[in-house]
C-alpha cells in the first residue's frame, strides 16, 4: 500500500507539473449599483448586493465575509496529535478535526495566534512548542463561495520532544502514527475538507513530491 500511495502521489505531482492552466479571464469585475441589505455579527457579514455582470444584467447577489482560518497540523515525536472530537452541530456529528481556529490579526503574527489556538485545544503552552512553520503560501488558501469567503493559513507545528503531557492532557489528545499508514488511517476519519487539503499538502511536502 505505502508504494502504491507515492507512486500515486508522484504521478499526482507529475500531472501538476505538466499541466498547462488556461489563460485568466480578463473580464472586468461587476459593477455594484446597490445594496439589498447587510447583517453583521460577531462571526461574519451577510451582504445582500445588486450588482451589473458584464452583459449588463442585474443581479441579486448574496455573500457571505468571515474571519480568515488557521489549521495546525502538530506533531510530536513520531506522532500526529489531534484534539478530542468536537460536536459540530450543522452535520450533528461529532468530529475529528486538526486545531483551528480564526485569525483575527489582532497586532499578533499568525504563528502566536496558532500557539493561542493550540493552548486552547490541547492545553500545551507556548513553552512547549519547538516551532511553527507556515504550509502553505504566506497570503493563504482562499475559500471562496457565495457564501464563504475567507483565506485558511495551514502551519506545522512541531512540539519539544523532552515535552511530557500530563494524565489530563493525555486524555485530551488522539494520536496518529506520522507514517504512510498513520496518514492513510487518519485520511479516513478526517472528514473536514479543510483539514484533508492541509494534510494532504503536509504529505505532498514532506514526501518531496512537489
Amino acid at each position: 500500500y505505502a508504494q502504491l500511495m507515492r507512486f500515486v502521489l508522484l504521478l499526482l505531482s507529475q500531472s501538476a507539473i505538466c499541466l498547462k492552466l488556461p489563460p485568466i479571464n480578463s473580464e472586468k469585475a461587476w459593477r455594484k449599483i446597490g445594496e439589498i441589505g447587510k447583517f453583521d455579527t460577531p462571526w461574519l457579514t451577510l451582504y445582500g448586493e445588486k450588482l451589473e455582470n458584464n452583459d449588463a444584467k442585474i443581479l441579486d447577489y448574496w455573500r457571505v465575509e468571515r474571519a480568515h482560518s488557521c489549521i495546525a497540523i502538530v506533531l510530536h515525536k513520531n506522532d500526529l496529535l489531534l484534539p478530542q472530537p468536537m460536536f459540530r452541530p450543522g452535520i450533528q456529528v461529532s468530529t475529528i478535526d486538526f486545531c483551528g481556529g480564526r485569525a483575527t490579526f489582532d497586532d499578533l503574527p499568525l504563528t502566536q495566534i496558532v500557539s493561542k489556538i493550540i493552548q486552547r485545544e490541547m492545553s500545551i503552552s507556548p513553552s512547549g512548542i519547538q516551532s511553527i512553520k507556515p504550509l502553505n503560501p504566506q497570503q493563504g488558501w482562499p475559500v471562496n463561495s457565495s457564501f464563504s469567503n475567507q483565506l485558511l493559513f495551514a502551519f506545522v507545528c512541531v512540539l519539544k520532544e523532552e515535552l511530557n503531557f500530563s494524565q489530563q492532557q493525555a486524555n485530551n489528545i488522539i494520536k496518529f502514527p506520522n507514517t504512510n499508514s498513520g496518514h492513510r488511517a487518519l485520511l479516513d476519519n478526517l472528514t473536514c475538507l479543510q483539514c484533508r487539503a492541509v494534510l494532504l499538502e503536509y504529505i505532498l511536502q514532506e514526501n518531496k513530491y512537489i
